[in-house]
């Protein structure tokens, strides 16, 4: 969390009658050298004889049992460890000793020896520490500057496997190391700046419980030692609702960043009013307890969208702007953050004349940036958004525009058959398919489709999405046969690209099926629609059984198409019986053809797949 607590820099207690653990620089070395000396054997591991690998493995800090169980291997053997993440597992050997043993293996796979240099792995920052936890434990120094300089090592390009195999080997030690830290046992404030500390760094693990029992021992602790609204208690709560968001307790995250904040508020005002401006008139150095108030209101107006409570969520995304602009200005990055998060906000609520106020305020700021020299691409999601609520307020002109707008900085920028154009031009074709423009929003779909298909895949899932964009453009304006014949052909070509990469049993492919098999209907190929609306089903039942509420709402778009076939009356009926039978209906109401179309008309059926076509009227995705 952003909102950390401030603490004081005593470290963690070392347990009684042991001097603290630290990993110096000559530590670290040992363990280097270490390393290679254990990697006896010559040539590449694949080679390794029985002999070569029983000797690697004696040189090892291993279980005896571990050897045991690894006697008789070759080096091949070793090498699947790398490869295949449960291959230690079939020789029993799993958990923490599984890591270890991975950890040797790769370290002397990825050596200077290796004839074939390895393609890095991208290990990131945060995969090896907390973005805030070992910048708060003293007694980790030493391990912090390990990981820093793991990071530093890995963000050049030209860095060796065997410099990263061996960081990681030693950040995740490390890591554990921390993590298994005795909890202290007094209550003081040196203990709860301990707690939390190791709370982040479990949090940070994964162990989320364990973190939220420390958080609430170190928030008793302060509670009773600090004066009320102290900002460390107020971190403290702030902490411990992001980790109750990672529980799903979201509304007591809620009333805990609601605490926090409310101590915030008060400390802030007291620290604003004992401020004293520059005398040159220039802006006064940020409050630490202002910023750290402007951070928890963002967290908590995030978590307030997540519960749908947008009204209460824009007046905070207000405060924290106001908050933010007042310690850092009013042309802050983080500043128009803040205003674009309430804009965004504002636009759920449906307002989106004040959306476009507020975007046009953060365009402007980031406009005049750009005139003092820090020109890019600064601008381009400000515009994106800004022509999204333009879009929704009928002023189609005015959104394409914008649009443009962006395309052209990411053209200068980036250059004319850049990735990252595609986007903008499938959201341009639809602004241009709104105002009636087909031919231009046909030309900006295949633009976009030439892009995907040459940076990425002719089979990739984006491409599948394109066609089927182009494809319902296509089928809504159609001049002629031939219009008619090209969207049917780029709806199957959607549909076998989703099931070519997903399966036939997935959400996707269903969808893409359905998108297929309405297009089908409207025009006028009922037969094949009823063969799509079948595989749609055959779809439906692989992903979510043949019980499912969607494959009800499937099955019901299939007996229309039979009914459109003609001739099919009976197996209409019968399709639509069992249809009423998932959704729990009565079958007596469908005895005759009339009584088939009154169920048809009062169907259920919002499916929640997803869909990239919705034919007008039509409420679920499969509804056809």
């Amino acid at each position: 969390m952003g909102c950390g607590a401030s603490v004081p820099e005593t470290g963690v207690p070392a347990p009684a009658n042991k001097s603290p653990s630290k990993l110096t620089a000559e530590n670290v070395a040992s363990v280097e050298r270490a390393e290679e000396a254990a990697r006896t054997p010559r040539g590449r591991m694949e080679d390794w004889t029985e002999q070569d690998t029983a000797a690697w493995l004696a040189s090892l800090p291993l279980d005896d049992d571990v050897r045991a169980k690894l006697q008789g291997c070759k080096g091949t053997d070793l090498v699947r460890f790398d490869k295949e993440p449960n291959a230690a597992s079939k020789f029993d050997i799993t958990g923490e000793r599984a890591e270890k043993l991975v950890d040797h293996v790769r370290a002397a796979l990825y050596s200077a020896s290796s004839p074939v240099p390895r393609p890095s792995r991208g290990i990131s920052h945060g995969s090896l520490a907390s973005k805030h936890s070992f910048k708060r434990v003293a007694a980790a120094a030493d391990e912090l500057d390990v990981m820093k300089r793991t990071t530093s090592e890995q963000r050049r390009a030209a860095l060796h496997d065997q410099a990263v195999s061996k960081r990681r080997s030693i950040g995740r030690q490390l890591s554990k190391r921390a993590s298994g830290i005795r909890a202290p046992v007094s209550d003081d404030l040196d203990s709860a700046s301990t707690l939390t500390n190791m709370a982040a760094i479990l949090h940070e693990q994964g162990n989320v419980q364990r973190a939220l029992e420390m958080y609430e021992r170190a928030l008793g602790i302060r509670e009773r030692l600090l004066p009320a609204d102290h900002e460390d208690t107020a971190a403290t709560l702030v902490d411990m609702a992001a980790v109750l968001q990672d529980l799903d307790a979201r509304s007591r995250a809620l009333g805990l960043y609601q605490r926090g904040v409310a101590m915030y508020e008060k400390r802030y005002g007291e620290a604003a009013a004992a401020a004293q401006a520059p005398p040159d008139g220039a802006r006064r150095p940020a409050l630490p307890v202002g910023l750290a108030l402007a951070t928890a209101l963002a967290e908590m107006a995030a978590l307030q969208c997540e519960l749908a409570q947008h009204a209460a969520a824009v007046r905070t995304y207000e405060r924290c702007a106001q908050v933010r602009g007042a310690e850092l200005g009013p042309a802050h990055e983080h500043t128009l953050l803040a205003l674009s998060d309430a804009a965004e906000t504002y636009r759920e609520l449906g307002d989106a004349s004040t959306a476009k106020d507020l975007h046009l305020q953060v365009l402007a700021a980031q406009e005049a940036a750009e005139e003092d020299g820090d020109a890019g691409l600064v601008a381009a999601p400000t515009l994106f958004k800004l022509s999204q609520v333009l879009h929704d307020l009928k002023e189609y002109d005015a959104a394409i525009e914008t649009v443009e707008r962006v395309l052209a900085l990411k053209v200068d920028v980036l250059g004319p058959d850049h990735v990252d154009l595609e986007t903008t031009l499938r959201q341009l074709a639809r602004y241009y398919a709104d105002a009636g423009a087909r031919d231009k929003a046909l030309e900006c779909y295949e633009r976009a489709l030439g892009i995907q298909e040459a940076a990425k895949d002719p089979e990739h899932v984006d491409c599948a999405v394109t066609k089927a964009d182009m494809g319902e453009l296509l089928l809504a304006s159609a001049g002629g046969d031939e219009d008619v014949a090209r969207a049917l052909g780029l709806f199957e070509e959607a549909a076998q690209i989703k099931e070519d990469a997903f399966g036939l049993a997935d959400a996707e492919t269903a969808a893409a099926l359905a998108d297929h098999a309405r297009a089908l209907g409207r025009a006028g190929q009922h037969g094949a629609a009823v063969e799509r609306w079948e595989r749609c089903v055959e779809a439906l039942e692989g992903k979510y059984g043949g019980s499912h509420g969607e494959v009800a709402t499937a099955l019901h778009s299939l007996s229309r198409a039979l009914q459109a076939v003609g001739g099919q009356d009976d197996r209409a009926l019968q399709v639509a019986k069992r249809a009423l039978l998932i959704e729990g209906r009565a079958i007596s109401k469908i005895s005759s053809l009339r009584g088939l179309n009154a169920v048809h008309a009062t169907a259920s059926g919002a499916l929640s797949i997803p869909t990239s076509v919705t034919e007008a009227g039509e409420g679920s995705a499969v509804a056809g």
